[in-house]
This record gives structure tokens, C-alpha cells and sequence, in this order.
């Protein structure tokens, strides 16, 4: 049987904040039902939070299992975006109870932060070493369509002044190691990249999730024609 899987972090996930986006509104969902009508057994997997190292683990552990004949993947987001503290930095906070605290203070100053500290929870050395060896553990798929990271609205640039370049970067190492990216995604126009995310600044509404929808359809059905 001809199978699609389908592996998103939050931003392809349905939500109740910011704002409410149904699962019905999702692209991943949205795709289902279209390449469903091609013949393909579709199986979606959301996971909030999934960082390139993270999503080794699982296609090692699991994702390998489904035996997909194509992958659309869209990651990232967690691996580039600028920190204000380590995650061992918060295992110490915690440990000495500071963790609220800090916390407190980290979201009250991190655009100051952010942009003095310079942290990612993925080096661009390691997101490229986990891409290959993603790609290794699913060798034997047709094929994989990434989806970049989008391209961050004026709102996230004020909260994260160096996520712009961070995306740039990291959608850079995409571009250059795997052979399809939906490179129309990370090519909106700005006043459409504005209309796209919820008030959190960087999920998907239902409008992004109709643009990302109709970009995805386009690229898989390359793979079938």
C-alpha cells in the first residue's frame, strides 16, 4: 500500500490559544483528505516542542516502522529560535528553586536576552548531522518533501531580534543537504507573512494553514504525476 507520513511539530497541530484552529483547519489534515483520493493510507504524527534530535529518536524508534512511500516533514522552528537560558542552565535554576524566578525574568527581558546570549537549543552543525541521518534511518522512502521554517512576522522579530537570521540560517543547511523544499513558503511576500501566524507570532492561523495546504498539495503532487 502507498503511504504518506505526515511529521510536524506544533505548527501542524490543531490549537485552543492564541486562538481556536480546529483539526479540520490543519494542512496536515487538509492533505489527508486530498491524497487519500490518490490511494494512499495517510498517518499524521504532531508532536509539540519536536527538535531535530528529537525526531532522530523517533524515526529510529517508530517512524521507520510505517515503511512511508513519501514523508513531508516541517521542523525546525524549536532548533533555531534564540534562548535565553540552556537547558542545563534550568536544571540548576530548578535544583536551587529558582526556576520560577528566572523564568519570571527570562520572558520579561528576552528580547534583551535573546539577543545578547545568542543560545539555540540545536547548534547548525548538529541540525545538519541529524537532517543526514534522518534521511539515513529513511532511506528507503520515494521521497521526502521538508517544509522550511516560515519566515517570522514583525511581532516575533521584536520579541527575538535575531530569529530572522537564526530561520535564515537553519532553512540555509535545509535547502543545501535535502532535495525537495517547499521553497514557496519560505518566499511569502511580508504582507501575507503577516496574516499568516495566530497572536503568539509564530503558529499557524487558519489562513497560513490554507496557504501551507496549497503549497504541500503542490509539491506532492510532483511525486505522482
Amino acid at each position: 500500500m502507498k503511504r504518506l507520513l505526515i511529521i510536524t511539530d506544533s505548527l501542524g497541530a490543531p490549537r485552543v490559544t492564541p486562538e481556536i484552529c480546529c483539526y479540520d483547519d490543519t494542512w496536515p489534515c487538509k492533505v489527508k483528505q486530498d491524497v487519500e483520493k490518490f490511494g494512499y493510507d495517510v498517518v499524521i504524527h504532531t508532536i509539540n516542542g519536536l527538535d531535530s534530535t528529537q525526531l532522530v529518536s523517533f524515526a529510529e524508534e517508530k517512524l521507520k516502522l510505517y515503511r512511508p512511500s513519501i514523508i513531508i516533514y516541517q521542523f525546525g522552528i524549536v532548533d533555531c529560535a534564540p534562548r535565553v537560558f540552556t537547558g542545563k542552565e534550568k536544571l540548576v535554576f530548578r535544583m536551587f528553586y529558582l526556576h520560577k524566578i528566572m523564568a519570571f525574568l527570562g520572558k520579561k527581558h528576552h528580547a534583551k536576552l535573546s539577543n545578547l546570549r545568542n543560545s539555540t537549543v540545536t547548534t547548525e552543525k548538529l541540525f545538519k548531522e541529524n537532517l543526514k541521518r534522518i534521511l539515513e534511518i529513511m532511506h528507503s522512502s520515494i521521497g521526502s518533501i521538508f517544509i522550511p521554517i516560515g519566515l517570522p512576522c514583525k511581532g516575533y522579530t521584536k520579541i527575538s531580534p535575531r530569529i530572522n537570521d537564526k530561520i535564515h540560517r537553519f532553512n540555509d543547511i535545509l535547502k543545501n543537504n535535502v532535495e525537495f523544499v517547499i521553497r514557496e513558503f519560505e518566499g511569502l511576500e511580508s504582507n501575507e507573512i503577516e496574516k499568516i501566524y495566530t497572536s503568539d507570532h509564530h503558529h499557524l492561523n487558519k489562513y497560513g494553514h490554507d496557504k501551507l495546504y496549497l503549497e504541500v498539495m503542490n509539491c506532492f503532487r510532483s511525486f505522482i504525476v
